[in-house]
């Protein structure tokens, strides 16, 4: 899939891949891995911001 390399298929208000690290609602995933509880990061998904 060479010929496919930096294309953006859709664009979505929940996640983001910039400069190499994904995001979620604007928080990246390893910190979201590392400091937040798995209910914390369910409500920033659902509702777009941490409680």
């Amino acid at each position: 899939m060479a010929g496919l390399a930096d294309v953006v298929a859709c664009e979505s208000s929940i996640c983001s891949i910039e400069q190499g690290i994904l995001r979620y609602r604007g928080y990246a995933i390893d910190d979201l891995a590392q400091k937040g509880e798995f209910e914390e990061v369910i409500y920033l998904l659902w509702y777009g911001r941490l409680p």
